[in-house]
């Protein structure tokens, strides 16, 4: 069975730099308002293929990279019976 294994966040939404490790069995994300929450959900479905800025929260592609930043990246891990890296 696959599971998220971490996430690594360079110049996306609210992140610049960071990097996520989630353990086995890890089911939930937790935090104040306005702690990334979303943009880590995001993260997750741009990692994926989700093409709809609205689906992403975003009125237009250059909101999706942080103030700063001069491009966007995200990796999903993915672990199981082997580890899967999507960029």
């Amino acid at each position: 069975m696959l599971y998220i294994k971490g996430l690594k966040f360079r110049g996306f939404k609210s992140f610049k730099k960071v990097d996520f490790n989630f353990p086995k069995g890890y089911v939930c994300l937790t935090g104040p308002n306005g702690s990334g929450k979303s943009n880590v959900t995001d993260g997750i479905r741009f990692a994926l293929g989700e093409s709809s800025l609205k689906s992403l929260r975003a009125k237009k592609v250059s909101d999706l990279i942080n103030h700063g930043s001069k491009f966007a990246e995200v990796v999903l891990y993915l672990g199981g019976d082997k580890t899967y890296e999507i960029k």
